[in-house]
């Protein structure tokens, strides 16, 4: 079980990918009045055991405000806050957190809501300003022993950003459990097939290094920079691009490390359905297709 913790508040360079954290929730949206955010929500433990809980959630924005609902299916809770970003009229942005607005609203976007109970709200802090790139770190809830901790990364930029290119050009090798975990950062995706961005795809986050993505009529391509039975080489990771065929994904984060590069081993399932670009990750023994 989960308890509120208060809100701190500043401005920082966050690294994402930390051992024994866990993503569970991400996205990104440009306000009204122009500034650009995007979030992650991170489940993190000191017990050096992957943290669980608090796996769902979803968000609206209103014009400059953005709402936000967390739940956790283990306690059957749910929580949430609202976040304005205004000018501070210094160049900066003035944000203000405050008790959600539009609950209900939320609810209805997750699976059995009449099962879930609110919990109190956390401690909010005062308006406070920041500058273009900054940070704000939010820790939201606490176990009651301490160990586990789910926190909000929220950057904020003044104009719509997207992630780069790839740059380095390293020859690519086998990827090792010695080179470090992977980390997909999903608060920022762009698709890129041929040279032109791909639009309107979804992801699908759950515990697991394996990336996927599949396409409509195309089936879905298992990704992995080890070498395993069924998989072929076809491809490269570079800085925080994936490259197979004719298409890029690139994160804002890199995959494996800035500056390196990694093969990469494809296995496709002509036979998955989907209706939309879709991709996310996994346990490999989750994806890979049933034995006939």
């Amino acid at each position: 079980m989960f308890r509120t913790s208060e809100l701190f508040f500043f401005a920082a360079t966050i690294a994402f990918a930390q051992p024994a954290t866990r993503t569970v929730m991400s996205g990104n949206a440009t306000l009204n009045s122009g500034p650009f955010i995007r979030f992650k929500s991170m489940l993190s433990s000191t017990t050096g055991r992957t943290p669980s809980g608090f796996g769902e959630g979803s968000m609206s924005l209103q014009g400059n405000t953005l709402h936000r609902l967390m739940t956790d299916r283990v306690t059957s809770t749910y929580f949430g806050y609202d976040m304005t970003v205004a000018s501070d009229g210094s160049g900066g942005f003035l944000v203000t957190f405050q008790s959600p607005t539009n609950l209900s609203e939320l609810l209805k976007r997750v699976r059995e809501p009449e099962k879930l109970s609110l919990l109190p709200p956390p401690k909010f802090p005062p308006p406070q300003s920041v500058r273009n790139g900054d940070t704000v770190e939010l820790d939201l809830m606490v176990s009651p022993d301490g160990t586990q901790k789910l926190t909000d990364y929220i950057e904020i930029f003044g104009h719509q950003v997207e992630p780069p290119a790839a740059k380095t050009t390293a020859e690519p090798r086998d990827f090792t459990l010695d080179d470090g975990p992977l980390n997909f950062d999903f608060s920022l995706i762009t698709v890129w097939k041929g040279g032109q961005q791909m639009k309107n795809w979804r992801s699908s986050t759950k515990p697991g290094s394996t990336f996927w993505i599949a396409f409509p009529g195309q089936g879905r391509y298992i990704l992995s920079p080890t070498p395993h039975d069924g998989f072929a080489k076809s491809g490269a990771i570079r800085d925080n691009v994936i490259l197979f065929q004719d298409y890029e994904i690139r994160f804002m984060s890199p995959i494996a490390g800035a500056g390196k590069a990694w093969n990469l081993y494809i296995r496709h399932d002509p036979a998955y359905q989907t209706n939309q670009v879709s991709m996310g990750t996994d346990r490999l023994s989750n994806l890979l297709p049933e034995p006939r």
